[in-house]
């Protein structure tokens, strides 16, 4: 319950901060529609978040570095990890276009995608510090360290912290964000006990999550459509399958930095093209 707990803090943290913040920079009159000012809004939250993580989960920190440095041939597992991870991402791609021709979306990149390409553009050495370096140590601590010290069983985590992993760059609605994890700790605490039909239990529990959500939204906004769109859906499935494909790395491994180097290559290399697209 306690790793649970720490997970769950730093988790809303991490998917609210920037609400406290937008209001403190409305107060002292900084213009948080600019993009300028909205790339610093954003370097100071992972700044916040990337120091509270280093916090909760130092000692696991440290003991993962201190292996490390001790460890022959990191930077190359790292670039084997990488080209897996190209060979995933590539390999969802496919599974995305695909899905958006049957289903007749357009894809023109997601809005998260387009926002950072515009926050880079404005503050390229803030954003670039966010993105190359926070934004991997923070996210890995949180969706892999800090969820599997959550979660025990080894298949609901992988899943679990793909879906959450993918949703959270993709859906911008807090219903689903907030509640993924809760979801997840309920489908590992079913999983772990020792009965003939936890998987009819987990397969009605995802049912009754998705009721409830549907359910909640409507009451809320009085339509369910703006929910979540198709194109979301479609988007979500290449983060999904990266974050699974981290979560088994880790699971192998057994050390936050393969990923969290991992995750770094791949986010310079996003940068760069960002960056000049």
């Amino acid at each position: 319950m306690k790793d649970r707990l720490k997970f769950l803090s730093i988790y809303y943290i991490w998917m609210l901060i920037g609400i406290p913040l937008g209001l403190i920079f409305k107060s002292l009159n900084i213009d948080v529609n600019s993009n300028f000012n909205l790339a610093i809004l954003n370097f100071v939250s992972e700044l916040i978040i990337f120091t509270i993580l280093f916090i909760i989960y130092r000692k696991y920190f440290v003991k993962d570095f201190k292996e490390i440095k001790k460890t022959k041939g990191y930077i190359k597992e790292v670039l084997k990890i990488y080209v897996g991870e190209l060979v995933v991402a590539i390999s969802a791609g496919i599974v995305m276009v695909s899905l958006a021709g049957i289903a007749g979306v357009e894809l023109l990149g997601s809005d998260n995608n387009n926002l950072a390409r515009n926050l880079l553009k404005s503050a390229p050495i803030f954003m670039a510090m966010g993105i190359v370096f926070l934004g991997p140590v923070y996210e890995e601590g949180i969706m892999r360290l800090g969820l599997r010290k959550g979660i025990k069983n080894k298949g609901v985590f992988a899943i679990v912290s793909g879906f959450i992993f993918g949703i959270m760059h993709v859906v911008d609605n807090l219903f689903i964000v907030l509640t993924l994890p809760l979801l997840g700790f309920l489908l590992d605490y079913i999983m772990e006990k020792k009965k003939k039909n936890k998987y009819l239990i987990s397969a009605t529990s995802i049912v009754t999550y998705v009721c409830l959500i549907l359910g909640g939204y409507y009451l809320v906004h009085h339509n369910i459509s703006s929910l979540i769109s198709v194109s979301e859906l479609i988007y979500s499935i290449t983060y999904i399958s990266i974050g699974v494909y981290f979560a088994i790395i880790y699971l192998k491994k057994k050390n936050i930095f393969y990923t969290i180097g991992t995750h770094m290559l791949v986010n310079t290399i996003a940068t760069i093209f960002l960056f000049f697209i």
